[in-house]
This record gives C-alpha cells, sequence and structure tokens, in this order.
C-alpha cells in the first residue's frame, strides 16, 4: 500500500488497516539454530568467521585457491545441512 493511501487510511478510517504478523519459525527450527549455534560457540570456528568477515570488511583478505576451495567446501556443507 503507498504511504499516502495508508495514512489517509489511518487518519480517515475508523480503524487502521490490519496487517497480518510475521510467521513464527517452528519449533523444530528453532531447536535445530540453537543447536547449531551452540556448536558453533563451542569450536573456534565463530572465531574464525568473525575475522574472515573482518578482513573482508576491511579488503585485507587475500584469498589464495587454498583458501578459496576451503570456502567453497564450506559453502556446500552449508547448503547440503539447509536442504536436508
Amino acid at each position: 500500500m503507498p504511504l499516502a493511501s495508508y495514512i489517509k487510511s489511518v487518519v480517515l478510517a475508523d480503524e487502521a488497516p490490519k496487517y497480518r504478523s510475521r510467521r513464527k519459525p517452528a519449533v523444530a527450527e528453532q531447536q535445530l539454530l540453537a543447536e547449531v549455534l551452540a556448536r558453533l560457540g563451542q569450536t573456534r570456528h565463530a572465531n574464525n568467521l568473525n575475522q574472515i568477515a573482518k578482513h573482508l570488511n576491511l579488503g585485507t583478505l587475500v584469498i589464495d585457491p587454498e583458501l578459496e576451495d576451503d570456502l567453497k567446501r564450506a559453502v556446500a556443507a552449508v547448503e547440503w545441512a539447509l536442504t536436508n
């Protein structure tokens, strides 16, 4: 809904339009996410990812062929985990 239409409907109508609330994630999805985050917190992977992100943001990350292969394997593993 355009902003002007929304404002008119709120000002001129008795009640503002009702919008759907966001869907809450399923409990199973929340539990899986919590487990993944807990396991990630128990390893140095979280710190390593943070360092990679830091260097990416600074523009100082040197991506050699070995790192590129590692990143591709990590992306493939995440994609596999999301689809299974």
